[in-house]
């Protein structure tokens, strides 16, 4: 009886090594963690994602002018600015367009940065270019 209990006892003590085997490999067999590269450009896509887009598309609608054309608008959400460029009949739509974008409550520093006459346009329209600060959260 004492030779069945070791007998027992130590297939037993086999199957739990085998058991914690299985569950080693198991463990090791999983999926790596996330590269820090992969995960830093994951969480930055995450962040774009997650900016508040509508109120971006409402402060453009709201500032819309029959007088300015825009020509190319592009959201910079990492470093949290908006680059816009357009076209407007003249210096003073140009103004008031810009005047307008500063006066949104979800922009700042919005600043004229590039401007010229169109030559090859027989309207001559002026084309510019302004970046502003996105103070969405």
């Amino acid at each position: 009886m004492h030779a069945q209990l070791q007998d027992q006892q130590q297939r037993s003590a086999r199957l739990l090594e085998q058991l914690q085997a299985r569950q080693q490999r198991l463990h090791s067999a999983r999926a790596p963690g996330v590269p820090a590269a992969q995960a830093d450009a994951i969480n930055r896509m995450v962040q774009q994602l997650n900016r508040p887009w509508g109120t971006l598309h409402q402060v453009l609608d709201d500032t819309a002018s029959d007088r300015v054309a825009l020509l190319a608008v592009a959201p910079d959400a990492e470093h949290h600015v908006l680059y816009i460029s357009a076209e407007a009949r003249d210096s003073d739509s140009m103004l008031d367009y810009l005047r307008q974008l500063q006066r949104q409550r979800v922009l700042g520093q919005v600043l004229l940065t590039h401007h010229e006459v169109v030559e090859q346009d027989p309207q001559r329209p002026l084309r510019f270019a302004l970046e502003a600060r996105w103070n969405a959260p």
